[in-house]
């Protein structure tokens, strides 16, 4: 059975491994011309601890991840004022919780099946037509493929939902935050292992320092209106404008921002029906479909 995933961030490629295993011939694109890397930190354990060591990628992921030590609430002048040991995660699961940039988790799982399936990069689905016992894609590139299988693993904007199922205006509620990540290296200070936060009214600002002398920042902030800035330049005016005037290192952080790449979306969630989540041979998986708790009269098919 020849299967087409759209979307190589974490649900997708964790898909491919497990159809790869039984026999399925995998294909995956993604319109990045390759994996994306960085984002913000992930807290990883749960459900999601347990299948990936059936997959056999855990001792991967403890080489990439890291067992933070505290988290760290600092005021305006950079005094600590509340925070707690990280212990009380490592107990509560029993040994079993990594933090890691998603990023270099999505790279793991990749990489764990790459050998095994046809990556398209730097493509993307422009459209579906269901022929009975096949689908026939049409990539943005003009090729033309089959498949038996088309599964939307393309995160919150999701294009296969919106081709075959409708726009985002139909199934994304905005929880009103927004949020936005970059990485860089050299900046300073840095506190290993430590989760340090800074917030105001309506906003805070993460740093988390890595290997290889790279720090992440994770801002987020509240926002009614769901709008924001298409360009790149538009979204770091915004920061500027919500953490310009903010205290403790915001101006040095703003700074090491305009010479870096940024992640930024809105905070949301996507609810669909429960049992519309496929249509025909095209189904959903992850963020494009299944973070979904409303009954099927809540949206109309």
């Amino acid at each position: 059975m020849r299967v087409l995933i759209s979307g190589a961030g974490i649900a997708g490629p964790t898909l491919a491994c497990w159809l790869v295993r039984y026999g399925f011939d995998v294909t995956i694109v993604e319109k990045s011309p390759e994996l994306r890397t960085g984002g913000y930190i992930t807290d990883f354990w749960g459900a999601g601890f347990d299948v990936a060591e059936r997959m056999g990628l855990l001792p991967e992921l403890e080489r990439a991840g890291y067992v933070v030590q505290e988290v760290r609430v600092l005021n305006r002048e950079g005094k600590r004022i509340a925070g707690f040991p990280a212990q009380v995660f490592d107990r509560a699961t029993k040994g079993r919780y990594l933090s890691l940039p998603r990023g270099d988790l999505a790279a793991c799982i990749f990489r764990h099946v790459a050998d095994r399936l046809e990556p398209m990069f730097g493509d993307s689905i422009e459209r579906v037509e269901q022929r009975g016992d096949t689908v026939q894609v049409q990539f943005l590139s003009g090729a033309k493929r089959d498949f038996d299988l088309v599964v939307g693993a393309d995160g919150l904007h999701s294009p296969v939902r919106q081709i075959v199922f409708g726009g985002d205006s139909r199934f994304e509620r905005y929880l009103g935050y927004k949020a936005a990540a970059f990485e860089t290296t050299g900046y300073r200070p840095r506190e290993e292992l430590a989760y340090v936060m800074y917030t105001e009214v309506g906003q805070q600002i993460v740093r988390f320092s890595m290997r290889d002398d790279r720090t992440v920042f994770l801002f987020t902030f509240a926002d009614p209106s769901s709008g924001f800035p298409a360009s790149e330049d538009g979204q770091k005016r915004l920061l500027n404008q919500r953490f310009g005037t903010s205290g403790w290192e915001c101006p040095r952080i703003l700074e090491a921002l305009d010479k870096e790449s940024i992640y930024f979306d809105n905070v949301s969630q996507v609810q669909m029906p429960y049992d519309n989540w496929s249509r025909g041979r095209v189904t959903l998986l992850g963020d494009a479909g299944l973070v979904c708790r409303c009954w099927p009269d809540k949206v109309q098919p």
